[in-house]
């Protein structure tokens, strides 16, 4: 059986990384305007009704990274104001 798995994006490739679709909210996995198939119970299932197996996690995904940076930016600038307002104060 080929391996499936899904991304932080929730896009489903299989094992060979070629892109199957996309999961919305309710389990369906999308192409374009095209359903292949769903995810039910972690498990993938395609268009034809045949269980493919457990999804696996792959950690390919684009911007999921960016919060702690982000955080760490505006706690910074959030330093940089107070200094700004204590010279002005002073």
């Amino acid at each position: 059986m080929p391996d499936f798995s899904v991304d932080g994006n929730r896009n489903v490739s299989d094992s060979r990384g070629q892109h199957i679709g996309k999961v919305d909210y309710s389990g369906n996995v999308w192409n374009g305007g095209r359903n292949r198939g769903g995810v039910v119970n972690n498990h993938y299932i395609d268009e034809y009704g045949r269980d493919h197996g457990w999804l696996s996690k792959s950690n390919s995904s684009s911007g999921s990274d960016g919060g702690f940076a982000g955080a760490l930016g505006l706690f910074v600038l959030g330093i940089g104001v107070l200094y700004l307002i204590f010279l002005g104060v002073k």
